[in-house]
Order: C-alpha cells, then sequence, then structure tokens
C-alpha cells in the first residue's frame, strides 16, 4: 500500500463513521422512542365501559358474606332462586334528571397523580373531611367506597357499621347531640348537619339532612341513572355548568374545544384511572345542533390539539393517537387518554385550590 493511500486511510474510516452516525442514532432514537410509546400506552387503563364495576354498572352493590352450603340429605329440597343483587346505598341519590352529579370512587384514585390534583384544587374541603375522619375514627383513604356529590348535599358509602361517625364529626365540630329521624341520627352545627344510616354518611346544609334521609329511605332508583354511574370517576354536568367552564376559559372560549362546548346541553364525563386517565364523554347537542356537527366539532378539536403536540413529546403523541370520535344518532361520544396531571388543565376543570395560591385554575 502506497504512503499516500495510507495516509487516507484515517480520512476513510472518519468519513464512513461520519455516514453511520445519522444511521446509528436513528436507530437508536427509534428504540427509545417505541420503548417510551409502550410505557406510554401501559400507563392507560382501559376505557371505561357498562358494567365494569358490578351488576349495577359502575356503582357495585355491598359485599355480604356468602351462606352456607346446605347438608345434603337423601331428598335435598330444590336450590332456593338466587336473591337478585343488593343495590348500593348510592342508588337512591343518582337521577337521571339531575345536573351536576358526581361519584367518585376512592380506593380506585388512591396514589394517582389525579387524586393529588383533586386535593390540590380542594385544599379545604380534603382537611376538613380528613380531620373529620380522625375525630370519628375511621381512615377517609381506607374506610370511605365512594363518594356522590348530588343536589342538596354529600354522600358517602363505606366500612362504619356500628361506628359513631356522625356523632364524633358532630363533636369534632361543636354540633348538638343529635336527634332521631327515621332511624337515623342527625347531628347540627351551625351551619351543616350531617346523619348517619348504616354503613352511609350524609352531608347537607343546616336543615338539609331530613332531607336527604327521605330520599335515601323512599326513593325508588332510577334504573337507567344507575347503570350509567359507572367508571372510577363519575360526572354528569349540566348547561350551567358549561356556561361557568365557558366563562373560565380566558379568551379560549373561541377555539375549538370552546365552540364545541357552546353547543352541548349536557356532557356526561366517566374516568379509568391510572398513571394516565382514559375518559368517555357523552355530549347532547344544544337545540337545533345534529349528533353529527358534534361530531364534526369534537374531531377539529382533536386536530387541533394534534398540531400543538411537539414531535419530541412522544408520550402526548401517544395519547393522541388514542382518541376517537364515536359516531350516535341522538348524541356524541369522544374518548380520550390525557396525562393525569394535566386532567383539569386540557379540560377546564375549576381549581379553586389553585386559583386562591395565585397559580393558573
Amino acid at each position: 500500500m502506497s504512503r499516500r493511500r495510507r495516509s487516507d486511510l484515517p480520512l476513510l474510516v472518519a468519513a464512513a463513521f461520519l455516514l453511520l452516525v445519522p444511521a446509528i442514532a436513528w436507530v437508536l432514537l427509534s428504540v427509545s422512542a417505541r420503548t417510551r410509546r409502550e410505557v406510554t400506552l401501559a400507563s392507560v387503563p382501559a376505557f371505561p365501559a357498562r358494567g365494569q364495576g358490578g351488576p349495577d354498572g359502575g356503582i357495585a352493590p355491598e359485599t355480604f358474606p356468602r351462606p352456607r352450603p346446605a347438608v345434603a340429605t337423601a331428598r335435598a329440597p330444590p336450590p332456593p332462586r338466587p336473591a337478585p343483587a343488593p343495590r348500593s346505598p348510592l342508588a337512591p341519590f343518582l337521577s337521571s334528571r339531575s345536573e351536576d352529579v358526581a361519584v367518585v370512587q376512592i380506593n380506585a384514585l388512591l396514589n394517582t397523580p389525579l387524586f393529588e390534583r383533586i386535593k390540590e384544587c380542594l385544599p379545604e374541603d380534603f382537611e376538613d373531611m380528613e380531620r373529620n375522619a380522625r375525630a370519628a375514627g375511621f381512615d377517609l383513604e381506607r374506610d370511605v367506597d365512594r363518594i356522590a356529590f348530588v343536589p342538596g348535599g354529600t354522600v358517602v358509602s363505606g366500612f362504619f357499621e356500628g361506628k359513631p361517625v356522625a356523632e364524633l364529626i358532630s363533636r369534632a365540630e361543636k354540633g348538638d347531640s343529635g336527634h332521631q329521624y327515621r332511624g337515623a341520627t342527625i347531628f347540627r352545627t351551625s351551619y351543616d348537619c350531617t346523619a348517619q344510616l348504616g354503613n352511609l354518611l350524609l352531608y347537607g346544609s343546616v336543615n338539609g339532612c331530613e332531607a336527604l334521609v327521605d330520599r335515601a329511605l323512599d326513593s325508588r332508583p332510577d334504573e337507567d341513572a344507575v347503570e350509567d354511574a359507572y367508571g372510577d370517576l363519575f360526572y354528569r354536568m349540566g348547561t350551567g355548568t358549561l356556561s361557568k367552564m365557558l366563562s373560565e376559559m380566558r379568551g379560549e372560549e373561541n377555539d375549538a374545544f370552546g365552540t364545541l362546548l357552546r353547543n352541548l346541553s349536557g356532557l356526561t364525563v366517566r374516568a379509568n384511572v391510572w398513571d394516565a386517565v382514559a375518559l368517555s364523554l357523552e355530549a347532547q347537542p344544544s337545540a337545533g345542533v345534529s349528533a353529527s356537527n358534534l361530531s364534526s366539532m369534537a374531531r377539529a378539536a382533536i386536530r387541533l390539539a394534534r398540531t400543538q403536540i411537539k414531535n419530541d413529546d412522544v408520550e402526548l403523541q401517544t395519547l393522541a393517537d388514542l382518541a376517537k370520535v364515536v359516531d350516535r344518532k341522538d348524541q356524541l361520544e369522544v374518548q380520550l387518554a390525557v396525562p393525569a396531571k394535566d386532567l383539569f388543565d386540557k379540560l377546564h376543570f375549576p381549581c379553586p385550590g389553585r386559583s386562591r395560591d395565585g397559580g393558573t385554575p
């Protein structure tokens, strides 16, 4: 090999290396992006589906011990007909006619970013609840099953049978000594009331607990509403709440998402929670607006959201690819996957705690 060729060899090796660098980098980045996509997909729970929580849809019945099997005899009697599954104590408080009804399954939200954000947005509420729980001798995160926010008050189902929870809460709040009403004990403070019916706690305005007790005992469950209340988190809002959301969007009411909200008469949000949140949105059109027009608006909002995602944001791009618009005859259904920590921001849910601290609601 000539001296010139030997001197050119390092240059050729360097040139070859430089040519290979982009290819190697592309392979490494592709593997990294693929891994990040897989990790992101693994963080997304299944989208809410009817029946996921048991025989009653999302509102699972109370758990009862199974009876012991009967001892076999020479002529065993025919087996009894199975008893209908017991309804959740929350069932009487769900109505398809009520707006702004929310049901939260506490154990599904524990130790998730969404739960931390909810506590951040409602710090005083959670501080009061945790303080009252400690005073009553039970653990909010262990003994509470579901919390329902309904017109007229708040209903908590859990595991407090035999525990004087309402009485202990009243003592901590310097309430009265309580009185009996239709089998429930009602305690009042100067500004609210607490009542207990077995495993059910009722919170209302100072004179509102009797009505909540009546509803618990007398209301016939709305079967359609009970079956509709599925998901780790269920929230049905009406026109008034939608209008409030629009007023808090700070100049974004004319974007694709704001246009969609303005054309809704009602919105039902269901969510299953893991590291990410799988959302199902069902919307009813306003008068004069067709469901097909709502579908077009929703697709436009999704396209707009996708254009705002940076090319190197693999996680958000992966979640955006899961977005789906389902065409139905009389309503719109949209499936979205979003990071739990961004849920309030993406859907413009109010966050009073951040507003008080000077942050963005």
